[in-house]
């Protein structure tokens, strides 16, 4: 009887832990420039941070939208654009928990942005 009741227990405690172990939230990253240029001749060249480290993209385009992912909470998500002609900007970060909706985290009207993932 007393070998069935610690082997009970065990269970028990064994359930109980695994029950409280929190499932790791995957994030996503999108990221939005525009450069609203009067000549747009050039390209664009971003610095954006990802799940594989900084990364540098050219686009020939005055648009830029992207997600990377999947990344852990405490993610510094940035972005940083330059271009080689007059231009304002619009820079966005949007960050999506698992299967949640996109939610507006960071928006500037210059060529970068910056936020860490907290929530």
């Amino acid at each position: 009887m007393k070998k069935h009741l610690v082997l009970l227990l065990a269970l028990a405690a064994t359930l109980m832990m695994a029950s409280c172990t929190k499932e790791k939230a995957n994030y996503y990253v999108k990221y939005e420039v525009k450069a609203y240029g009067t000549n747009h001749t050039g390209t664009m060249t971003l610095n954006v941070n990802t799940e594989n480290g900084m990364q540098r993209i050219t686009s020939s385009s005055k648009v830029f939208s992207e997600t990377f992912g999947p990344v852990s909470k405490g993610f510094n998500a940035s972005i940083n654009a330059s271009v080689n002609y007059p231009t304002y900007w619009s820079t966005n970060i949007y960050v999506s928990k698992g299967e949640e909706p996109f939610v507006l985290k960071a928006s500037t009207s210059t060529s970068g942005a910056k936020y860490v993932i907290d929530f």
